[in-house]
């Protein structure tokens, strides 16, 4: 399962930076494939190159990356085709990441323009009505079980007499 954003960057004319977008805390489920150019024509990376993504997110952290969490590979190329996994860390704060690929060979360190990914606040991430609640035989250990309880008249009492209201 994975969405697969395409976008061109030229090494050498900046322009626009290109959008992607994404959902905040996505994890390991978006690509952003990057057809690379240099002055309108393709540009491959060479192969011996460690390729990564650079990140600054909008709370001003930065990341650097060619494997995610998992220590899988997060990019791959193919010819002037980058691919690369958007890592949970990029998408953990709502707003715009700039975000950049990056080629190391040797003491050889060349880096695209920037593009912006944007990160739409989870609506429901951390949002949890007082009367939801998690069933902990399917899942969470840390899940909590909701019950509502009616108070009898003399509890109700206490309480009121216990907060001093």
């Amino acid at each position: 399962m994975e969405a697969i954003h395409k976008i061109t960057i030229d090494m050498v004319k900046k322009g626009v930076s290109p959008r992607v977008y994404a959902m905040q805390y996505d994890t390991n489920a978006r690509a952003v494939s990057v057809e690379m150019l240099s002055d309108g024509a393709p540009w491959n990376p060479p192969d011996d190159a460690v390729i990564s993504l650079s990140y600054q997110k909008p709370d001003g952290k930065i990341g650097f990356y060619s494997k995610l969490e998992d220590d899988l590979n997060a990019v791959s190329v193919s010819g002037n085709q980058v691919t690369v996994t958007l890592a949970h860390q990029v998408l953990t704060v709502a707003g715009v990441v700039s975000a950049a690929i990056v080629a190391i060979k040797g003491n050889q360190r060349i880096a695209a323009f920037p593009f912006e990914i944007h990160v739409s606040k989870d609506p429901g991430a951390g949002n949890t009505k007082s009367d939801d609640y998690f069933n902990p035989s399917e899942g969470s250990a840390s899940a909590v079980l909701y019950t509502p309880q009616a108070l009898s008249h003399e509890a109700q009492a206490q309480a009121v007499k216990n907060i001093g209201a």
